[in-house]
């Protein structure tokens, strides 16, 4: 009985240390490239070709407006990645500003 604890104990502890690398949440995306989107100028369709994919979820607002918003987390043995960018657009799909931009990536990570 001694023997199957040990061996229990041994696939848990290989278990939770999988887990804990293992969590990613959406795809990796350019954040830098929000920085060439104009405001009145640049649409959605304009947003997701800089980013290089469609937004992880659309927020519909009064008046037809939208906030896309693009997320990436990514936990590795050495900390957690991370990029979010929130950025309002109008009912005509212009982009009106970027609301929120956060970026941690690792070191040596772009």
């Amino acid at each position: 009985m001694h023997k199957r604890l040990k061996i229990a104990t041994a696939v848990l502890g290989l278990a939770v240390a999988i887990s804990a690398c293992g969590r990613e949440i959406g795809t990796k995306f350019d954040g830098t490239s929000v920085r060439s989107l104009t405001p009145g100028v640049s649409t959605l369709q304009d947003a997701i070709a800089r980013l290089g994919l469609p937004p992880s979820r659309k927020l519909a607002l009064l008046g037809g407006r939208q906030v896309a918003r693009w997320v990436y987390l990514k936990d590795t043995k050495r900390g957690t990645e991370s990029a979010r960018v929130d950025i309002l657009f109008g009912s005509d799909e212009r982009m009106i500003r970027v609301i929120q931009q956060r970026e941690h990536l690792l070191d040596g990570d772009h």
